[in-house]
């Protein structure tokens, strides 16, 4: 078409043939520009998608910052969880070895001890230790008669308790309520205000044809220790016990 408008130009004489030439040229110029426009729309380089780079780039700086947070997030749960579990088995082990004692009974070296307030035979004294749970209580140890003496003077002088001993099956060999018989290295005989020793299997000037066969723990203020009495008598009691367990529920 523009050659046609060219040679309908020169067919005129009184038109310039340069200014046509420079309308046909005019018009290709515009026809590149409005292409130009169009290829910088579609250009993703264009300012038009700066923004959106620029959002881009800050989503990649960003992500870094968020794995660090999620791997320090991670740890700590970690390590709170790990906490957890070793504080449950710390309980569940300690509990097992020093679990307490019930309400009135007294703690020492794993074991529970009960001192009655009321008085009764030596038999009857072991049947409600172990309706409690425990029995007359074993000395086994130095430690354990102190223990027992100090606990009984806190309670005032001229006490006397039940302990588990007695030889009433031979005279002359005792034997604990479990069992096991007693260790000479391990008693705890006191000596009378009179100087003798005992036990002395005292019959009561005949009276008590069977002598004295169940033992008990006396305090007084000039001696103290273990002392053969008849098992009739009526008397305190110490009950042993071992400590309670605690059940953790899941």
């Amino acid at each position: 078409m523009d050659n046609e408008n060219l040679y309908k130009s020169l067919e005129k004489p009184t038109e310039d043939i340069y200014t046509a030439l420079a309308q046909i040229l005019d018009r290709k110029r515009n026809k590149g520009a409005k292409a130009h426009i169009n290829r910088v729309k579609r250009d993703p380089s264009s300012p038009s998608h700066l923004e959106e780079c620029r959002d881009t780039e800050t989503v990649i700086r960003e992500s870094p910052s968020k794995t660090i947070w999620k791997g320090i997030l991670l740890k700590l749960l970690f390590f709170v969880c790990g906490a957890l579990v070793a504080t449950f088995i710390f309980l569940v082990l300690y509990c097992r070895i020093c679990s307490g004692c019930p309400a009135g009974w007294v703690l020492f070296n794993s074991k529970c001890y009960f001192f009655s307030t009321d008085k009764m035979d030596w038999y009857l004294s072991d049947a409600d230790c172990n309706s409690l749970g425990g029995h007359l209580v074993i000395i086994e140890s130095y430690e354990e008669q102190q223990f027992l003496k100090n606990e009984i003077t806190k309670r005032g002088h001229g006490k006397s308790y039940w302990i588990g001993l007695t030889d009433c099956q031979t005279e002359g060999r005792f034997f604990w309520v479990d069992g096991s018989p007693l260790d000479s290295h391990k008693s705890f005989w006191d000596t009378d205000n009179n100087g003798g020793i005992q036990p002395d299997n005292w019959k009561n000037n005949g009276l008590s044809p069977k002598g004295e066969d169940c033992v008990h723990l006396q305090i007084l203020p000039y001696s103290s220790g273990w002392h053969d009495g008849f098992c009739e008598r009526q008397e305190k009691r110490i009950c042993e016990a071992a400590t309670q367990t605690i059940t953790l529920n899941m």
